[in-house]
Order: structure tokens, then C-alpha cells, then sequence
């Protein structure tokens, strides 16, 4: 058998009291410890003698049999897939598992076996892991996580241990003494961690104290907290509580109070005597009461055998052995040696550990270990024979004057001790309080902090941007109050994803273009931002893989944003790198890559042939936008429509379905109530947008509804005071009626001086002057209006309306303002 099984099965070390080696009082493991029996013996009758046998015997207990395992090797349990049974003990099963999410590794499960549900077993296994969990300390089994099967039984994955017994490990490798104690003084930290964290193992022996190699160094690492006991706190919400008659622990190493029908009074002292009992084991090969004795013997009579009878010396064990030669060989060393060597300290050590009056054992493990260093390093060890006791009452007596002055000393400085102490610990509790308040107060700001996030990345994903940064600021504040990193890191990532949407908004400015009939973009301002945006945002397109980048968008909280800036950016620049690439690597049907494909080699015949060819009813909304702004008007609306079912609250699918309409009524005059409808659906999804206002107030002019569209342009122009378009607009219609000029000459003036060279306002203010018979200034405006389209850093795409009505208005005014034009270039 190779070393992984065996090391590995070592993990079956569960249940301290369930486990075998133990005799006829624990079946379940052949006396090796390398094999499971087939036959396997339920102790829940040892814990409650009311529910046992008559006879309490060895033999009648053995007449049990555990129910099977409901789990198979394969059998999917959360993120974990079962891979081999590798232990087993009277509550519970141990499987080697493969953790598949969010790390790949293999744990060990421990699960509760099937037939056994009882309360008090469901609540003992539920300490065990709350036992695991309050616990981090290199040589003890660490917990990972926790949870229920399909079938309601409680579980947790722990640390796969790929080790074997402390004893079996220092047998096989034919330790001395001196490299035992020594990692034996690990145990020992271990167990003082535990007790630290107010938790007492209470079946603590070789086969629950398991050794590996780590970087070619031996690791002890305690296991089985199955039966363990929380001093001063809860480990579970329901209550643990051992009942009067049960026995809690493995015989062998059971301390003499952990020997009585009632364990009430058990503390972290029984574990510094089950440790003894270890060490005894490493020093002499057989632990203080053999093994063969405690099964030749009754219930009763075992217990009686721990409490009352005194173990031999280490020492005296070793000389009185019948297999010294062996027991000296494993240790490296001669027999007469290794007598030798136990004699005196180690002695000492041993049964000061294992004294039936708990209070003259060690304190604590702490305590134990340092004494063994003490023995290690040559210095005097604190543990000494009783006849130190006698010489030091001989001592008293030869000197009770002085000892009596010293008691009266002590007595004062124990006084002042107390007070002072009584004074610090008032203040500790002063201090405590206050702790409590203020990790009250942070609380409850991290829970407002957390509903304020909450609340931010809905408004982010229905893009209410101001509404995010609303409540951005308060959560802000908030977490002045609340010491949270991971709570500034989600603060963080929703400022980058709102950076990133108004990036998106700034670089895809919708206009409207009367000249040409249709929809436009910003092209050229879109492909000088888009770009930027990304890097920005950590998504370099065509400077990582196409999966990479489908990964973080997927990821993302505004990943339908993502696409649909990837779609239209593809259309307005199909030979950009890696655009396409990362498109077909979202979506991965043929079809629609054929369409990007034919988009890419600029064959708009080809596209709309495939449009065709397609389901419209698969085209997804980001690729259905693009396709409504790229195709014909009656194809485009076809396909955004069939892409709308799929998923009407898709404001981009819905802004440009109400946008196209406009145009055709605009230049068909027959599609006026259908446009008002799709921009009402849109300003009802997005109510923030200023183009949604402004599509509006279009269709409801072109419906014959004035004041509906004045007042929905008015919105327009508050939500976006720079929307040049809706500006434009009003003050057209305000201009026509006398008594509103001078309010659409403010409005005019607004938009030259957001935008000097804005051809259309210049328009506007000379169509003003012209009214108001100010001729020489409509002149001047005249004049701008040409050097504004004369600039070398005009752009006609940007300023498609602009084109329009300047043209317009010079076509109006050409031969009153040529005129005058002509008379003032004669006077200069």
C-alpha cells in the first residue's frame, strides 16, 4: 500500500471514544491501526448507560451494528466531490474529497454516518466544527468550510492531514528520546492554543495526533475535535451539555475525572493527563494501564482502575518489559540506557502530568512543554519527587519565626495584589464597554454602509447616475464610522463602473441629423474616447485575449453597458484590433459572427442578406442596436422590434427603435403616435436621460402636441443644460412667437457661448437680429456663421443639426444680409 492511503486514513481518527486500538471498549481498527475492520461497534450505549445492555459488558456493546453510509465515492456535496472513504468512527465518516470552486485542492469531509441523527449526536458533531473553526495554529487540523448534505446531515472540510500516528510515526523511524520530546512540546502548543481559545479535546492519543512531513520535517497536527468542550462560551446554538451517566473519552487515556458517570466538572487539566498518557506511550511503547488489561475488566471496573489505581514509573514500566530489547531498538538506544534515561527527570516529569489530584498536575500544556524544554537544554525541571514536599515541611519547622514574618509579607503584598488587580480589572471592564459601543456603532454603520451600496448598484445598473452618486456620498460618510476594507473596496469598484458609464455616455452623444435623414453618432469623438475608456476601465481591447476580455466584462456590474459600447464601437470602426475578436468570443453563434464578419469587410448588402437569413428573434439587444442604426430604416426597425421581446427593458433597443421612428415621421408624416409611445416607454425606463426628453418632445410636436413638446424639451435642456439640440429647438419655436424672442435670444446665447463655433446658434442670434430689424448685428452673426464652418477644427459629423439650420438660415436671409455684408466691407 502506498504512503498517500496510509497516511491518509490516519484522518479516520474520529470520535475519540469510537475509535479502535481501544480494545473490546472500541472495535472498528485492527490492533496495527493500518486496516478498518469490517465490523464496526455503536458506543452511543457506552455515553448512556440507561439505554445499555444489562451487563455493560465489552461484549455486549460489540452487538451493535452502524447503519450504512448514505454517500458514494463521486457523490457532489456543495463545491466538493467525494473521492475515497478513507475512516470511519461510531458517529461519523471521513472521505479524501476534491474542492472544486473557489480553489482546486483535496480536503478531508467528515460527514454524519447514516442511521444516526439523534440530537445530541447532531449537536456534539456541530461543536466539532465551531471547535475547528474558533482554532488557527499550525499543528492543529484547520477548518474550511461547513454546511448540510442533500439529506440534511451536517458537514465539514478540514485540512486532509496525510499522516499516521504520533507513536507509529516515532516506531517506525526509530526515534531517540530526546527527538520525541521534542515533538512532543508541539503537541503541547497545540493543545495550549486550544485551551487558549476555551476548548478542552478531551480524547486526546496517538491516533488523533496524526505526523507529516512538511518540507522534509515532521509536523504533528491535532485532529478530531469531536468530543471537545467549550469552556466559558457556546460552540453551537443548541445547547451541549453532557448528561449525568454518559462517558465521554477513550479509556487508555481518560483522565480519573472524565472516569465517573457524571463529566460536569471537566477542564483543560484532563487534557495535561491525557497528554501524559502520550508522553508515557512515546517514552515506554504502552500507555500506563495496558491495553489488555482495561479489556479483561467491566465497565465498572475500568472506570474504578483510572481513578483509584497509580500507574508505574516510566522508568519501572521499561525494566519490568518483556520486549525491552524492541521497545530500546525503536528508541535507538541500548535497553540499560533507555532505563537510565527515564529514570529521575523524565520520571518526574511523567507522573507529575498523570497525578489523580488534578491540582498538583501541570496548569496548563504551556507548562508541560516548558519543563520538557528544561530537561532538553539541561536546565532543572520543575517537576520533583514527594519527598521534596517532606523537606520542605523539615525546613518550615527548623524555621517557623521566619516563615511565619515571610507569611505575614506574602499576606500583605496577596492584599495589594488584589486590590490592584480588582483596580485593573475595573478598568479593563470600563475599557471593554467602551469597545462594545463603539463596534456597536461601527456596526450598524457598515450596515447602513451596505445598504446604501446596495442601493447605489441598483441605480448603476438601471444607469440613475446621479442617484448613485447620492448615495455614494452618503455611504461615504458613513464609513467614517465603520472600519471596513473590504466595504472601501466595493465603494471603489462602483466609482470605477460609474466612471466607466459616463466615459460611455460622454463618447456616444446621440444627434439628430435633418440633413441626412438618420440617426448619427459622434464618430470621430467616439473613436478617439472609446479607446481610453477601456484602458481605463483594465480592459486593453486588441492587447489581451478576446477570453480575457469576455471574462472581466462578464464579471462586471455594467456588463450590458460593456457590450453595447463593444457593438457600436465595432460599426463605427470594424477594423479596429481585437473588437471583433472579442464580440464573437461573447456570443458564439455563426450566424451573427457572419454578420460582423460582412460588416467588417464594409458589404452592407451582405449584412442585410444575413439579417434576413437570421432569427430575429435571436439577434441580442447590444447587436440589435447597432444593426438598427446600420440597416435601412424599415430592416433596422424589424430587427430592433424582434429583439425588444426579448427584452423590453433595454433603454439603448428602445431610444433608437422611438429615434428612427421620429425620423420617419419626419420625413414620411405617418408614424407620429407610434413614436410617442416608444419615447414614452423609453423615459419611463430611463427617466434621466435628456435624449429620451428630447426624442419626446419631437414626436409630440410632430403629433401636434405644442406645449407637450416645449415642456418636454424644457426637460431636456435641465437634465443636460450643453444638449445643444434641444436648445435649438425651443428656441425655433419660441422665436416664431413674438412675445417668447427674447427668450429664445437667451437660449441662443446659452449655446455660443457652451460652443462658439456652434454654427446653429450663430444662426439663431442673426435670425433674432433679422426679426428685430438689427441689421448690422444679424450681419455679424452672418459672418460667424461662416467662419464657424470655415474653422479648420470644425467637424460637420459633430454638428449635424447645426449644418442644417445654418444653411437654412443663410438660405433665408441670403439676399438682405449679402447686402449689407457688401456695404460694411465698402465703408472699411
Amino acid at each position: 500500500m502506498s504512503d498517500m492511503p496510509q497516511n491518509a486514513k490516519a484522518v479516520a481518527a474520529l470520535d475519540g471514544p469510537h475509535e479502535a486500538a481501544q480494545g473490546a471498549l472500541a472495535v472498528g481498527r485492527s490492533s496495527s491501526g493500518d486496516a478498518l475492520s469490517p465490523r464496526r461497534v455503536d458506543l452511543r450505549n457506552f455515553y448512556n448507560p440507561s439505554d445499555a445492555p444489562s451487563d455493560n459488558s465489552a461484549a455486549a456493546l460489540a452487538s451493535t451494528q452502524i447503519g450504512p453510509i448514505d454517500e458514494q465515492a463521486g457523490t457532489n456535496i456543495g463545491r466538493y466531490k467525494l473521492l475515497e472513504l478513507i475512516g470511519e468512527g461510531a458517529m461519523g465518516c471521513v472521505w479524501m474529497a476534491q474542492q472544486t470552486e473557489p480553489v482546486k485542492r483535496l480536503v478531508a469531509i467528515k460527514l454524519i454516518k447514516g442511521g444516526i441523527d439523534s440530537k445530541s449526536v447532531l449537536t456534539r458533531f456541530e461543536a466539532e466544527r465551531q471547535a475547528l473553526a474558533l482554532m488557527d495554529h499550525p499543528n492543529i487540523a484547520k477548518v474550511f468550510d461547513g454546511g448540510v448534505t442533500g439529506y440534511g446531515s451536517p458537514y465539514f472540510a478540514m485540512e486532509l492531514v496525510k499522516g499516521v500516528p504520533i507513536t507509529r510515526y516515532c516506531d517506525e523511524r526509530k526515534l531517540t528520546l530526546r527527538e520525541r520530546l521534542a515533538l512532543f512540546v508541539s503537541v503541547c502548543r497545540a493543545v495550549q492554543h486550544a485551551h487558549l481559545k476555551g476548548i478542552i479535546h478531551r480524547d486526546l492519543k496517538p491516533t488523533n495526533v496524526l505526523v507529516a512531513r512538511y518540507d522534509d520535517r515532521p509536523m504533528p497536527k491535532v485532529i478530531d475535535f469531536g468530543v471537545a468542550k467549550a469552556v466559558g462560551q457556546p460552540l453551537t446554538e443548541n445547547t451541549l451539555v453532557t448528561k449525568f451517566g454518559a462517558i465521554i473519552g477513550t479509556p487508555a487515556y481518560m483522565s480519573p475525572e472524565q472516569a465517573k458517570l457524571n463529566q460536569l466538572d471537566i477542564d483543560t487539566r484532563s487534557d495535561i493527563y491525557a497528554l501524559g498518557v502520550l508522553l508515557y506511550e512515546l517514552l515506554t511503547g504502552s500507555t500506563p494501564f495496558s491495553k489488555q488489561l482495561l479489556e479483561n475488566r467491566g465497565l465498572l471496573e475500568v472506570l474504578r482502575v483510572i481513578r483509584e489505581e497509580e500507574p508505574s514509573r516510566p522508568s519501572t514500566k521499561v525494566s519490568t518489559a518483556e520486549l525491552l530489547h524492541s521497545i530500546a531498538a525503536d528508541r535507538g538506544t541500548e535497553p540499560k540506557a533507555l532505563t537510565c534515561l527515564l529514570r529521575s527527570e523524565l520520571d518526574w516529569i511523567v507522573m507529575k502530568a498523570l497525578e489523580k489530584d488534578r491540582n498538583r498536575r501541570y496548569e496548563t500544556a504551556n507548562a508541560l512543554a516548558a519543563d520538557i524544554e528544561r530537561y532538553l537544554t539541561g536546565e532543572a525541571v520543575f517537576a520533583h519527587p514527594p519527598s521534596a514536599a517532606y523537606r520542605l515541611r523539615k525546613m518550615v519547622r527548623r524555621n517557623r519565626g521566619r516563615f511565619v514574618a515571610a507569611f505575614a509579607v506574602l499576606i500583605a503584598l496577596v492584599v495589594g495584589a488584589a486590590i490592584s488587580t480588582w483596580q485593573v480589572a475595573e478598568r479593563r471592564r470600563e475599557q471593554a464597554e467602551r469597545r462594545k459601543e463603539e463596534e456597536t456603532v461601527a456596526a450598524r454603520a457598515r450596515q447602513a454602509v451596505r445598504s446604501q451600496l446596495d442601493r447605489s448598484e441598483a441605480s448603476l445598473k438601471d444607469h440613475r447616475l446621479s442617484q448613485v452618486h447620492s448615495f455614494l456620498d452618503q455611504a461615504e460618510l458613513l464609513l467614517v464610522d465603520a472600519d471596513s476594507p473590504d466595504l472601501l473596496d466595493r465603494v471603489a469598484a462602483i466609482k470605477k463602473d460609474l466612471a466607466m458609464s459616463q466615459r460611455l455616455d460622454d463618447a456616444f452623444a446621440w444627434r439628430w441629423n435633418l440633413a441626412k435623414g438618420q440617426v448619427c453618432l459622434f464618430p470621430d469623438k467616439a473613436k478617439e474616447m472609446l479607446p481610453t475608456a477601456f484602458q481605463q476601465y483594465g480592459l486593453a481591447i486588441g492587447n489581451e485575449s478576446a477570453e480575457a476580455a469576455v471574462r472581466t466584462i462578464r464579471s462586471s456590474a455594467i456588463a450590458d453597458a460593456l457590450r453595447l459600447a463593444l457593438e457600436q464601437w465595432f460599426f463605427l470602426e470594424p477594423a479596429r484590433p481585437g473588437l471583433r475578436a472579442t464580440l464573437d468570443a461573447n456570443d458564439a453563434d455563426l450566424v451573427r459572427a457572419e454578420i460582423r464578419a460582412a460588416v467588417f469587410e464594409g458589404r452592407r448588402d451582405r449584412v442585410l442578406l444575413l439579417v434576413e437569413k437570421a432569427d430575429p428573434y435571436k439577434i441580442p439587444p447590444e447587436l440589435a442596436t447597432s444593426l438598427g442604426m446600420y440597416l435601412p430604416a424599415e430592416q433596422g426597425l424589424r430587427v430592433m422590434k424582434a429583439a425588444w421581446r426579448r427584452q423590453p427593458d433595454s433603454f439603448p433597443l428602445v431610444i433608437t427603435i422611438a429615434a428612427r421612428l421620429t425620423e420617419l415621421d419626419v420625413v414620411q408624416k405617418g408614424s407620429a403616435p407610434e413614436a410617442v409611445g416608444w419615447c414614452r416607454t423609453a423615459v419611463s425606463i430611463r427617466p434621466e436621460s435628456a435624449f429620451a426628453h428630447h426624442c419626446l418632445g419631437v414626436a409630440l410636436g410632430e403629433a401636434g402636441d405644442e406645449d407637450g413638446r416645449r415642456a418636454e424639451l424644457r426637460e431636456a435642456m435641465r437634465l443636460a443644460p450643453r444638449f445643444s439640440r434641444a436648445a435649438s429647438i425651443l428656441a425655433f419655436d419660441l422665436l416664431r412667437n413674438p412675445a417668447k424672442q427674447e427668450e429664445a435670444f437667451a437660449l441662443y446665447s446659452l449655446m455660443v457661448a457652451a460652443q462658439p463655433n456652434s454654427a446653429g446658434g450663430h444662426a439663431g442670434l442673426c435670425d433674432y437680429y433679422v426679426r428685430s430689424n438689427s441689421w448690422t448685428r444679424a450681419a455679424d452673426e452672418c459672418l460667424s456663421i461662416y467662419d464657424s464652418l470655415n474653422d479648420p477644427g470644425y467637424n460637420a459629423n459633430d454638428s449635424c443639426f447645426d449644418d442644417a439650420v445654418s444653411i437654412a438660415t443663410l438660405d433665408s436671409y441670403r439676399s438682405i444680409i449679402a447686402g449689407l455684408i457688401a456695404e460694411r466691407r465698402l465703408s472699411d
